[in-house]
């Protein structure tokens, strides 16, 4: 797993919220094993390289990143209970709500806003636990390479939403 420490670049990464119904990680990967079709994706890279990942390739990846002693300012991938994810976007929307008004900021208040609604939605439901992923071309937990790139550019259009899981994402562009 590489981490970037240094200098901003323009990398993009997509943070994945897994919202399920379980407490395990294992729990977690039955659930998406279920919806293996969802996660047939293909990415065709600028120089026309095409990419192909399974369900099997993001289990494989969370199992690399899961649990692992990060950095304080890395979002650690594991399972935590839900309303840790609801209250964690309640302050970042209130965040972006402290600013002057303008169109960008906005746009990012609806973002958070959609996420929080979302996340509450789950909770109703009865979906009770998340895992927090990202996967990147230049960044995130899952940085460049295959999988990285695939679920940057293609995996943010997965949508899966049902009694079991919710996925949510957020491009970080």
């Amino acid at each position: 797993m590489k981490i970037k420490t240094d200098f901003v670049t323009n990398s993009s990464s997509t943070n994945y919220m897994f919202i399920f119904k379980g407490n395990t990680k294992e729990e977690l990967y039955t659930i998406l094993k279920k919806y293996s079709d969802s996660f047939n994706l293909e990415h065709e890279d600028y120089d026309k390289t095409k990419s192909n990942i399974t369900v099997k390739d993001i289990i494989d990846s969370i199992e690399e990143c899961i649990d692992q002693i990060l950095p304080d300012y890395v979002v650690s991938v594991k399972i935590k209970p839900i309303d840790i994810l609801i209250e964690k976007i309640r302050k970042i929307k209130k965040s972006y709500e402290n600013h002057d008004d303008n169109d960008w900021y906005d746009e990012i208040i609806m973002r958070y806003l959609k996420l929080y609604d979302s996340t509450k939605t789950a909770k109703k439901i009865g979906l009770n636990s998340y895992l927090e992923i990202e996967f990147g071309d230049n960044d995130g937990h899952i940085c460049g390479g295959r999988i990285g790139d695939t679920m940057d550019y293609e995996g943010r259009h997965i949508r899966l939403s049902n009694d079991e899981i919710m996925l949510l994402t957020d491009g970080m562009r």
